[in-house]
């Protein structure tokens, strides 16, 4: 509810209140006038400390500066319309025969602006707790919110610039193999990796990727792979079409498959297969990206994994870990989102 609503609900919940308990006290003079002076007092009050409220809320920086000023703010507009209330019955005797204090409940002008300036502040309290802690409260909310979200985007960044130099330095290393054996084959798998820094460069803001995008780049950096491990090494893609157009967190699935063919195929002296499948579960996407190496004992190893595994939690999906002797497989759960 926004600021202007509960302003308006304030002003009628606080004049029927009011005038139910002046009808109960003073039933002999409540009528229409009363009514109405009654409307004008609340009226006056709420929108005085509205107002000041909204013009001191970014020049006040103390919170005790700033509830004295509209505790002031609200005592003084109640005993300024009091004071006016009071003048306007004390000169209407002939219409209002029984005499200002009978119709306002005050003796004097003095007495109006006093009373009223207290009446004022107990006024305040509840502009306080019914409209103004709210829209802090929901101020605060939503700051803690934007906190939140502006942290997951530094630490998306963070992790994405993480992989980047990863992915880099290991494509390096493959092609640098070949430059003196095979110039030709490393010309070309440095066209590759042109293509994939241009691809980077492209995306470089975008923390996500659809499937299609993200297993085209894993192809060509499986293609520079290959062929530097020119008969040893076999890649099966496993993509469902029902999946094509989802999202994946960028970068994702590269650190997987580049472990997948060094720490896995590879590791067997003739050389191994690397399967990635991607599949819909429900209203998650299933990645798996398994090898047919002899495994690993302890934790699993490589920094790119680590970043990969702290992306993943930042999107409240799962990452497990299969070993065996035969097989190591990597299961990604991520939910799934569309673009």
């Amino acid at each position: 509810m926004n600021r202007a609503k509960r302003l308006g609900l304030g002003f009628l919940f606080t004049l029927v209140v009011l005038s139910i308990l002046t009808t109960l006290t003073r039933p002999a003079t409540f009528g229409v006038l009363t009514f109405v002076g009654l409307g004008l007092w609340i009226g006056t009050v709420l929108t005085a400390l509205t107002l000041v409220g909204a013009y001191a809320e970014t020049r006040v920086r103390r919170p005790w500066a700033l509830l004295l000023l509209l505790a002031l703010t609200a005592g003084l507009a109640s005993a300024a319309i009091s004071t006016v209330i009071y003048a306007v019955v004390a000169a209407l005797p002939a219409a209002l025969p029984e005499g200002p204090e009978a119709w306002t409940g005050f003796a004097s002008p003095a007495e109006a602006a006093l009373i009223g300036f207290f009446d004022g502040d107990a006024l305040f309290g509840f502009w306080a707790l019914w409209i103004e802690l709210p829209q802090r409260f929901a101020q605060q909310a939503e700051l803690a919110k934007q906190r939140n979200e502006w942290r997951h985007e530094a630490e998306i960044t963070r992790i994405r610039r993480g992989l980047e130099p990863h992915f880099l330095l290991n494509t390096l290393n493959t092609i640098s193999a070949t430059v003196v054996s095979q110039p030709q084959q490393a010309r070309e798998l440095l066209g590759v990796l042109g293509d994939l820094l241009r691809d980077l460069l492209e995306g470089a803001d975008e923390p996500y990727q659809r499937v299609r995008d993200q297993v085209a780049w894993l192809q060509g950096l499986s293609q520079i792979l290959q062929s530097r491990h020119e008969g040893r090494l076999k890649i099966h893609w496993d993509i469902d079409a029902r999946v094509r157009d989802a999202l994946l967190p960028a970068l994702v699935l590269q650190p997987l498959l580049e472990n997948a063919v060094s720490h896995g195929a590879l590791r067997h002296k003739e050389g191994g297969e690397v399967a990635v499948r991607i599949t819909p579960e429900g209203e998650s996407i299933r990645c798996v990206v398994e090898d047919d190496g002899p495994g690993f004992q302890g934790e699993p190893f490589g920094h790119g994994l680590s970043l990969v595994e702290r992306r993943i939690n930042l999107e409240k999906g799962s990452l497990d870990i299969d070993s065996s002797s035969t097989r190591t497989r990597v299961t990604v759960i991520l939910p799934r989102r569309t673009a």
